[in-house]
């Protein structure tokens, strides 16, 4: 591979001017640029991205920390990311850490080791220890989607508690009142306030909150079909089901449909975060729609303030307000 001492060489100029036109540090007349442009052109002479990075204690890559890929809807933030990012002339660097700790860590060091300029995260578990270390350590960090007390960097979330109200509220006018929840195995903090607000809806309309209509499942849509078997293994009458997210919903949409009942003519079902499938289900599903470009663009304009010293010294916790998308999975129940 050529080397920059052969570009000058080739041109006839030094190291020192062939430096200036690359990194455009100093002004150089354009004869002289033409031909160490000739030269980098005729040798196919690459520059050294490392080394230039180390000069400038910049690599114009990002880290994103996310927890896994079989979730569309963290697939589709890592886009709405990657794009912005992208357009803004950084690299991104995608870590999936399947909800593993200690994949968690093993990443953020490989990323700090890679000297990124900055790392985007949903992290795996509420304590901000570990986050903390390396924000004092100089690291540019920014959370999203997840709720971390005592967290001494940016965070970008959504109001989960108002967003399971709101769903909820939309079962209940329809006159709903036997209203089942499917929820997650892991109780983060957002979890919990989506199954807050879910109850704090029914108290508040006078429902009666019944513990064999509150099932925790395994990940994924085969975790909604195996709520639904538990729920009419306890042979409990009920006319909706609300879901922790779309994915689980999904599940109980084929299961509701393998056991011989309809959607929404025997029983209504509502998902949370309004991914891509959610509207080519049958029926389209009636979701809370996850701001996730919004989330994207906010949490990367905190960042950029990070990384160019622009970022006063308090820390930011931004909640995103959430939107009821309805389609065809509710109706007012028979």
């Amino acid at each position: 591979m050529a080397t920059i001492k052969d570009v000058a060489k080739k041109a006839g100029v030094s190291v020192a001017t062939v430096s200036h036109i690359l990194n455009s540090t100093r002004f150089v007349s354009d004869e002289l640029r033409l031909k160490v442009n000739n030269a980098i052109k005729d040798l196919n002479y690459i520059p050294d991205s490392i080394a230039g990075s180390l000069r400038k204690r910049k690599t114009s890559t990002i880290g994103l920390v996310i927890p896994e890929n079989t979730n569309p809807l963290f697939a589709e933030i890592a886009t709405e990311i990657e794009n912005i990012l992208f357009l803004s002339g950084y690299s991104v660097i995608i870590c999936y850490t399947a909800y593993n700790f200690e994949k968690e860590l093993k990443y953020l060091n490989v990323l700090h080791s890679k000297k990124v300029d900055g790392i985007i995260i949903i992290p795996t578990t509420d304590n901000p220890y570990h986050i903390n270390q390396m924000v004092m350590n100089g690291m540019h960090i920014i959370v999203i989607n997840r709720i971390i007390e005592n967290i001494k960097t940016d965070s970008v979330l959504m109001d989960n508690y108002k967003g399971m109200k709101d769903i909820t509220d939309h079962l209940i006018k329809l006159g709903h009142e036997c209203i089942a929840y499917i929820d997650r195995p892991y109780s983060l903090p957002h979890s919990l306030k989506r199954i807050e607000g879910f109850k704090e809806e029914l108290m508040e309309n006078k429902l009666k909150i019944n513990k064999d209509l509150i099932v925790k499942t395994t990940f994924g849509m085969e975790g909604g079909a195996k709520a639904v078997q538990k729920l009419f293994e306890k042979s409990v009458k009920l006319t909706a089901i609300v879901c922790f997210n779309d994915i689980l919903a999904i599940g109980v949409l084929s299961e509701i449909y393998k056991i011989g009942l309809k959607v929404p003519d025997d029983i209504s079902v509502t998902g949370f975060d309004d991914i891509i499938l959610s509207s080519f289900t049958v029926p389209p599903l009636t979701t809370m729609h996850f701001p996730r470009k919004k989330m994207a663009t906010v949490a990367i304009s905190l960042l950029k303030e990070r990384i160019s010293g622009k970022k006063d010294s308090d820390n930011k916790k931004i909640i995103l307000d959430l939107d009821i998308v309805v389609r065809g999975s509710t109706q007012k129940p028979k």
